[in-house]
């Protein structure tokens, strides 16, 4: 097997080294989904991007765009090259990651019996799920749009994220913990089509170099801004510089920098730049018939691989601040008397810090509900130095609850399912975890989890309703404002994955209340036996 300079693997097949790049190796080793040779001739765009190996790499890409192939002969390349590696692959849902599977890593089991007999003989491990080949590597494919528990736990060197913006943005630093045990080489890829420009896809390629493929006329020699829309007109069926009108030829561009100060790699790939690019067809299914059917937000992110805003906030600030009153929040160390004796509710999110999404902070809030409405009295974030020590934060929990007297407590269940043990230990109210599913249901026990397992879009759904009906009572503005930004970096966008709307953070900020505020919600709905709606 030969390698290349940027593969530090011994050959074992030839007398004498031969040295190639590594997207010379992936054309000699893989194929086409159909079966033909993989060639760069016509994909000359994507030749740098195989020839590195990075440890950070976001791809922005229209549909049809072949980033899944990429991510596929990666991993191959790193699987069948490396001993004893340990690569993870992961997707929004388990069809999308049972097809690639099928479609992307078996098909070239299939179409090379060589690489079939030589890393799938005796004793190697082949199913759809995971995989182990014989030179010792590990492949594994999981499911995580809505929970990370699948992945949890798996240690992996390289993680490849696919469809990553169908991703439940909080899931992914829970899985990138997963290269935690490889300091020195772990990489992470995130492709995906994008979805809005707050979408976390979106953000990641943001914050990188944001390479763009720019093609200089070869008639007037302008040089042309990246492809888009720009490149678009009804009576061009071909692509054309916007400058002179020619027609340019897709394989004459370079990677650019767009953001060449970032040290994070991330390349936007659209379908006008692709070998199967076409303009009109007897199927009605070339670019230019698109334009023509496809919404305008879909042409943009389905043709051109580009970010566009169709989704919206689901709450204003105007109509959150309505549910203020002229009240403080309650000293939970000087309670009124009467307030103890009345059944009181506390919620919590536990802090979850790491690499990729940076440090977060443990919030509880403390309500009870009263003339029809859940009530919140009490709010802390625990931030600042004296915080650092878990131990310090769960025994100032425990306290606050007993000495309140609370009844219920609801909490996150997965990232703080150790302290949720520690804290029952601790206090005398009864502790209920909740975990949010891709369930159309709002809420249902699951009595082998031993949890609540709440619909993340239909009890948000909940949520946002309750705030517009004022049927949540905050104090006043100046004092639960810290708390109530989390609110508004919540948007909503329409997946076409998932083949509905669903709530995600922005990333500007927490969104840590909001939950506390759905929690609240189930605690009161089923300690009273009623809805509130």
């Amino acid at each position: 097997m030969v390698v290349g300079p940027y593969l530090n693997i011994p050959q074992v097949r030839q007398s004498h080294p031969v040295t190639i790049s590594r997207a010379a190796f992936i054309s000699r080793a893989f194929f086409t989904d159909n079966g033909h040779p993989f060639q760069f001739q016509d994909r000359k765009y994507l030749e740098p991007i195989y020839n590195h190996r990075y440890r950070y790499l976001v791809i922005l890409a229209s549909r049809q765009a072949e980033k899944s192939s990429y991510i596929a002969k990666d991993m191959l390349s790193d699987a069948i090259l490396n001993d004893h590696d340990s690569l993870l692959y992961v997707t929004a849902q388990q069809r999308q990651s049972d097809e690639f599977v099928h479609r992307k890593i078996n098909r070239q089991f299939e179409l090379n019996s060589e690489l079939a007999n030589d890393y799938l003989g005796a004793g190697s491990i082949d199913n759809i799920r995971d995989k182990l080949l014989t030179n010792g590597t590990t492949l594994s494919f999981r499911a995580i749009g809505q929970s990370a528990d699948s992945a949890r736990g798996i240690p992996a060197r390289k993680i490849f994220f696919d469809e990553t913006q169908s991703i439940l943005s909080d899931n992914i630093p829970i899985v990138t913990e997963c290269a935690q045990s490889y300091p020195e080489n772990s990489a992470y890829i995130f492709a995906g089509t994008p979805l809005s420009t707050k979408n976390v896809l979106s953000q990641k390629y943001f914050n990188t170099k944001q390479y763009e493929w720019i093609i200089t006329c070869s008639h007037c020699h302008h040089k042309n801004p990246p492809l888009g829309i720009e490149h678009i007109d009804p009576s061009k069926a071909f692509l054309f510089c916007i400058n002179c009108g020619k027609e340019m030829q897709a394989q004459q561009g370079h990677w650019i920098p767009q953001n060449p100060d970032s040290p994070l790699n991330g390349f936007r790939i659209c379908r006008l730049m692709t070998p199967t690019c076409t303009w009109r067809t007897p199927a009605n299914d070339g670019v230019l018939d698109k334009l023509d059917t496809y919404p305008e937000g879909a042409f943009y992110q389905e043709v051109l691989g580009i970010p566009y805003d169709v989704g919206n906030l689901p709450i204003t600030a105007e109509e959150v601040f309505a549910c203020c009153e002229d009240r403080a929040l309650i000293d939970p160390n000087h309670p009124p008397e009467a307030l103890i004796q009345t059944p009181l509710f506390a919620a919590i999110d536990w802090a979850w810090n790491s690499s990729e999404s940076g440090q977060s902070f443990t919030i509880m809030s403390i309500a009870r509900f009263n003339n029809n409405r859940i009530e919140i009295l009490y709010a802390k974030r625990f931030t600042g130095i004296t915080y650092h020590n878990p131990d310090t934060v769960l025994s100032e929990i425990a306290d606050c609850c007993n000495r309140l007297n609370v009844k219920v407590i609801g909490t996150d269940f997965g990232i703080g399912h150790k302290e949720n043990l520690r804290l029952t230990g601790l206090v005398k109210a009864k502790v209920f975890e909740m975990q949010y599913t891709s369930s159309l249901k709002t809420v249902e026990w699951d009595p082998v989890a031993n949890c609540y397992k709440i619909g993340r879009t239909a009890s948000l759904d909940l949520v946002f309703n309750r705030l517009k009906k004022r049927l949540y009572s905050f104090p006043s503005q100046k004092q639960v404002a810290p708390f109530t930004d989390d609110i508004l970096n919540v948007y909503t966008e329409y997946d076409p994955n998932w083949k509905r709307v669903k709530y995600e953070h922005a990333g500007t900020g927490p969104d840590d209340f909001l939950h506390l505020l759905n929690y609240f919600g189930v605690i009161a709905e089923k300690y009273y036996g009623l809805d509130i709606r």
